[in-house]
């Protein structure tokens, strides 16, 4: 199919989906109140806003990628510095959870605020386009780096996006429901052959993955409305419930990010929170969180140029190296990286999808 035919493709499904929320009444009244928020923030003069806890935490989750893929590659790397093998859960496996939950918080806000600005056509464009676009920096990435048509972090985050597009139309607790059912259905039914075979499970795992950013965009959504002192208990209380539920399911599930089990996803829920609930205290407390708040400002391009760098050290030492080689190559990776943020942040020079 040719350009213009693609393109004619994508108009008439958006119409379609266009149609459906204008004549559907159920669908329609969640739009309207999807919207009338948006526009109810909008004139709180919020939409400019950065929220600093979520920019120190998503350079939590950079500077955590950085140290993880700069080591785990080398054979004097300590086992709690590298995935779990198969099943169990390391320091390394709480990472691109850590990625889903960022952008989870910020979704179903940006999604509001969208409506009320451009309408559902065009927000329906912003959120394909966006995340059409991250899966194929991913793709692309691995094609030049050799791995071929691999599945890694960048592919799962831009699936994902797209997959709960339509869940927040739906209420807080419907959406949360349905895609826990959908996270146990896949527990019950994906083939572990099939999705072993990929990283993270793969394009199959994508409804696994989905409940972590299906819980984190109604967090969002909720710790916004509340006083500070009620939302950080509330995210260190389901941070706790996740925690607990996932650590107790590892008995008869085991923790496996190969597989995104359903423990896995609970458990990496409640860590994420937790984590979340500290930079959310700290904001409130007017922390400054430095140059994590730099990378996190510009965390996609970080995340290139940090893995653009690593290759390149990996190429230039070997797989059984000393460990002080790889350790210090890792340290200069961060802080070229760092650098670069900071030069970023001092010229408010901020690249998003």
């Amino acid at each position: 199919m040719d350009k213009a035919g693609i393109k004619k493709g994508v108009i008439a499904a958006m119409d379609l989906t266009s149609r459906a929320v204008r004549f559907n009444p159920a669908v329609k009244g969640i739009y309207l109140q999807l919207k009338e928020r948006g526009k109810s923030e909008m004139a709180g003069k919020v939409e400019g806003k950065r929220w600093k806890s979520l920019d120190g935490y998503r350079g939590l989750a950079v500077l955590g990628m950085l140290i993880i893929n700069g080591l785990s590659h080398y054979s004097a790397t300590p086992a709690w510095l590298k995935h779990a093998p198969w099943n169990g859960y390391t320091p390394a496996d709480a990472v691109a959870p850590m990625f889903l939950f960022a952008m989870g918080i910020a979704y179903h806000i940006s999604l509001t605020r969208r409506l009320a600005r451009d309408g559902f056509r065009r927000t329906l464009f912003h959120f394909v386009r966006r995340y059409v676009t991250l899966f194929l920096f991913g793709l692309i990435g691995s094609l030049l780096t050799g791995e071929g048509l691999s599945w890694g972090v960048l592919q799962m985050l831009g699936g994902v996006g797209l997959f709960c597009f339509g869940f927040m139309f739906l209420s807080a607790w419907l959406r949360l429901a349905i895609s826990f059912v959908v996270a146990c259905l896949y527990q019950v039914f994906a083939p572990p052959s099939y999705v072993a075979a990929a990283d993270m499970g793969g394009p199959l795992a994508i409804p696994s993955w989905a409940f972590i950013l299906v819980y984190s965009a109604t967090l969002g959504e909720w710790i916004r409305k509340r006083p500070w002192r009620q939302a950080v208990r509330f995210i260190l209380l389901t941070g706790a419930v996740f925690v607990f539920t996932g650590f107790a399911l590892s008995y008869s599930i085991p923790f496996n990010k190969h597989l995104v089990s359903l423990s896995y996803v609970l458990f990496s829920s409640g860590i994420s929170s937790v984590l979340f609930a500290l930079f959310y205290l700290g904001e409130t407390l007017n922390l400054c969180f430095g140059l994590l708040e730099a990378l996190g400002k510009n965390a996609l391009t970080l995340f290139i140029l940090g893995n653009s760098l690593i290759l390149i050290e990996r190429q230039l030492l070997p797989r059984d190296a000393p460990l002080a080689f790889p350790l210090l190559g890792t340290l200069g990776v961060i802080g070229i990286s760092l650098a670069v943020a900071e030069v970023l942040e001092r010229k408010g020079l901020y690249f998003k999808l």
